[in-house]
């Protein structure tokens, strides 16, 4: 059945929805026995008796919709039913509908607009945010070069001891001193979202801590990883995957949110739950919306006409236990043309507990649009909504970003075991100012 779209009222009270007007913007269905379609096999009979349902069956999955997420009853409809006109006094401003408009219908062969292969060098999402050098930890490494100047107060005198270009403190941040007589070290380990990892060292005098010639600054960072192979991804997923996603389901239908109730709680604990078990390695703790190894990221704009996304590491699907994020995503349903879903305001995280279908001749950094990587079946949690299993389909994201992550351990992706306020003694990737 075809697809129209509609302007229209929402009734709080009884929760139904009163088509104003179509926009005469429709997605033909193609079928030679629907009145609507563009293919209808009775193109000069006035009555041949095929139906025309669709959109009175796209009002019942609006009732069905809403009945659903505002939890009120709506009763079925009736032939002939109507709802009063909104008058001004509840906002409705007596507006009248627009003029008629032309009924066109979409090409049945419009489409996304992907590409397979190698990505392409400038597709860019918006997250982990831009860098002005090869990463985070190297800009600040910047920071601490000897033709930097540092300005009074010395910054590495005060209480919180961060540095300015940090702007507060950051998502994951360790720091020490230590001093003798008159003499202070303070040192800072810090890793960021996109992976890479900063340490610090400053040495200074007490009794005149903003003479800056007696200061000594030392610097090191690890620029970001490199995506790993299939091996080394699948070793990871058995490591932790199916404890993440037993983690995550083991509060589906217990009416018990965790933690906070935040949908990045979800994720975040999960990952907190190795804690407990010191003979399992470390694994990389969520830090803003990373999670672990970058396995894909993809994005859909233009109603889901353009697609764009790019695989990461040497796996070849998405496995149970990965975790997505979403930012600004709206997803519509395959099965029940008419409603949709918004992930992320702006952003939504969830634990995929389902293996994706395989994905044939994939590999670091192909092109491959969110369309091919099919249904994922997810746990998530929200503020008002506890725990649920949900189901997405991503032939149906029409706009937003998305990011899948593997969780990994430290040690197997960063080369150290925690983060430390000093840099490892022997590591072959680390740079030092």
């Amino acid at each position: 059945m075809c697809k129209h779209e509609a302007i229209g009222d929402f009734y709080r009270g009884c929760g139904h929805f009163h088509v104003r007007y179509f926009t005469g913007e429709t997605l033909d269905c193609g079928s030679a026995a629907c009145k609507t379609s563009a293919s209808h096999k009775h193109k000069t009979a006035n009555n041949c008796g095929c139906p025309e349902e669709d959109k009175e069956a796209f009002f019942s999955w609006l009732d069905e919709f809403f009945s659903k997420h505002l939890n009120i009853a709506i009763a079925p409809r009736t032939a002939g039913a109507r709802h009063p006109e909104p008058s001004s006094e509840s906002g409705g401003g007596g507006l009248s509908a627009p003029p008629p408009l032309k009924l066109t219908t979409k090409p049945t062969s419009w489409g996304q607009t992907t590409t397979t292969g190698n990505s392409d060098p400038n597709f860019i999402t918006s997250y982990p945010p831009t860098t002005k050098g090869e990463s985070a930890a190297a800009d600040l490494a910047e920071f601490f070069k000897p033709t930097t100047r540092w300005d009074n107060p010395p910054w590495y005198h005060t209480a919180s001891g961060i540095p300015p270009p940090l702007d507060g403190k950051p998502e994951r941040y360790v720091s020490s001193w230590q001093s003798r007589g008159s003499i202070k070290t303070t040192r800072i380990g810090v890793l960021f979202s996109d992976m890479s990892v900063f340490w610090s060292a400053v040495t200074y005098s007490l009794t005149n801590p903003e003479n800056q010639r007696d200061v000594k600054r030392q610097a090191w960072f690890l620029p970001r990883p490199k995506s790993l192979d299939q091996e080394t991804l699948v070793e990871a997923h058995e490591t932790y995957g199916d404890t993440i996603a037993l983690f995550a389901e083991s509060f589906l239908g217990t009416g018990q949110y965790c933690a906070r109730g935040e949908c990045w709680d979800l994720a975040n604990e999960a990952l907190k739950y190795f804690d407990q078990y010191d003979y399992i390695p470390k694994p990389v703790p969520s830090i803003s919306r990373t999670h672990g190894h970058l396995i894909y990221e993809g994005k859909a704009s233009k109603k889901g006409k353009e697609m764009v996304g790019r695989w990461r590491g040497g796996d070849d699907r998405i496995r149970r236990g990965d975790i997505i994020e979403w930012r600004t995503a709206r997803i519509t349903s395959v099965n029940a043309p008419g409603s949709f879903t918004i992930l992320g305001d702006p952003e939504h995280t969830a634990v995929i507990i389902s293996n994706s279908k395989v994905l044939p001749n994939v590999g670091d950094g192909f092109s491959i649009p969110p369309s091919a990587l099919g249904s994922l079946t997810v746990v998530e949690q929200s503020v008002g909504q506890p725990p649920v299993r949900k189901d997405y389909n991503l032939l149906g994201l029409e706009e937003g970003e998305m990011w899948i992550y593997r969780p990994i351990g430290f040690e197997v992706y960063l080369g150290i075991s925690d983060l430390t306020p000093t840099p490892p003694e022997s590591l072959p990737r680390i740079q030092q100012i």
